[in-house]
């Protein structure tokens, strides 16, 4: 395609999609302030935090998140592309299930707690953070849930406020904690009450009708999860796997390196989100709705080929340009003990230039009912994962060398999925 056939796709794309444009701009300018904020504010944090801090945070955030994907039986995806007469239904069985998780967690961890520590020589690790866990897949869960409905109904400017205020809350507490010397338990306590702000918020802005969760009816429950059982059947371990794949490298830096590489290794990961998930974020949630769209037949001059150029031509301008940062930078912005982080950004950013492409349109698996075939990828994904473990665990590499084997592994999944959606939804 040479640059004038280029230039008239782009022309033509956004005249035809004037709403994606109008809605993905909204979401842009949500992130991009969020993005803006953790700009200014990392450089403060990663002085008053240690590495170890941010890797007891990870830990703590990969546990919950596990839980959270397993908890909720992946209801909130359902919740994002259901038909609008379903909506009240899935989410009284998803509140309903998140609560009961939650009860039987406290429980499960208040009888399996000193077995775990007396077995598990790095339960220390997360010292008393144990009996926060259900309480942040509680929170995270609602979170998630409640921002699900919000934009099934396109409320993208609410649910783009919403997220700024709980950016803005997490930051200004997060500063709190570590100004008072809290450590990890700080940048967990402070995500925690971010997302409790964040779920009051989304909850107090529901229409009145979704409000009404007193009516539990269990045979309307049964019917509900019978309706919708290919989401806990089959979306809900394609987004484990899919977790799971990307979190083993967490782990395994832990206990084959070090807490503080690993603090090291998310504090990369965190400056590359801020890019990732203003641009992914923006373009995943307005085009999830734009599929659902051409799936229901309303809109049926969409191109996804035109939607794939214009990633592509962004992911590269932005991961392309990180790429060429010196790495000596890096140390100045954060502090001299964060040597070493602008190494592995550079190798992170390889695997962001299809990770981008990837989460924005990740959804359409969703939209056009293939959890199955997603499941499917992401446990190739997983095997690649555990083939990487494996040859770094038969030999003697350095981080960065093995970060690199991992990158490598997560940018042939990742275009994977990208090929496959585009054969399903050019059809």
């Amino acid at each position: 395609m040479d640059l004038e056939a280029l230039t008239n796709t782009l022309r033509s794309f956004f005249k035809s999609e004037k709403e994606l444009y109008k809605d993905t701009t909204t979401v842009f300018t949500g992130r991009f302030i969020i993005a803006l904020l953790a700009l200014i504010i990392t450089p403060a944090l990663t002085r008053l935090y240690n590495p170890q801090a941010y890797g007891e945070f990870t830990l703590f955030n990969s546990i919950v998140q596990n839980v959270v994907i397993l908890g909720t039986l992946a209801l909130p995806s359902a919740i994002t592309v259901a038909k609008k007469g379903h909506l009240s239904k899935i989410l009284k069985l998803a509140v309903f299930i998140i609560v009961g998780v939650s009860v039987l967690m406290v429980l499960g961890l208040v009888i399996i707690r000193s077995t775990v520590s007396e077995h598990f020589e790095y339960a220390d690790f997360l010292k008393f953070y144990w009996y926060l866990i259900p309480f942040g897949f509680l929170v995270t869960s609602l979170a998630l849930t409640f921002k699900s409905l919000q934009l099934r109904l396109k409320a993208f400017s609410l649910t783009t406020k919403i997220g700024v205020t709980e950016a803005f809350a997490a930051k200004g507490i997060n500063l709190f904690n570590g100004y008072i010397n809290l450590g990890g338990l700080g940048l967990i306590l402070s995500d925690i009450i971010a997302k409790v702000i964040s779920s009051v918020l989304l909850i107090y802005k529901l229409p009145k009708h979704f409000l009404a969760l007193n009516a539990f009816d269990m045979a309307d429950f049964k019917s509900t999860f019978k309706q919708f059982k290919q989401y806990p059947l089959f979306v809900m371990p394609a987004q484990w796997v899919s977790i799971l794949s990307t979190q083993l490298i967490l782990w395994f830096i832990a206990f084959r390196f070090s807490a503080d590489d690993l603090g090291k290794y998310s504090v990369a990961l965190a400056l590359l989100n801020i890019p990732l998930y203003i641009l992914s974020n923006s373009f995943q949630q307005v085009i999830t709705q734009k599929l659902v769209s051409v799936r229901d037949g309303v809109d049926k001059q969409f191109s996804l080929r035109s939607l794939l150029t214009i990633l592509g031509i962004i992911s590269a301008l932005v991961f392309g340009s990180l790429f060429f940062v010196p790495s000596n930078w890096f140390v100045i912005f954060l502090g001299d003990k964060w040597e070493g982080v602008g190494e592995i950004i550079k190798i992170l950013c390889v695997w962001n230039l299809f990770l981008f492409i990837d989460q924005s349109i990740n959804n359409g698996f969703l939209v056009f009912d293939k959890q199955r075939q997603k499941l499917y990828l992401n446990l190739v994904d997983l095997v690649l994962q555990i083939s990487v473990l494996a040859i770094a665990m038969s030999f003697s590499i350095e981080l960065q060398q093995f970060i690199l084997l991992f990158v490598i592994a997560k940018a042939v999944a990742s275009i994977l999925r990208i090929g496959y959606l585009k054969t399903i939804v050019s059809k």
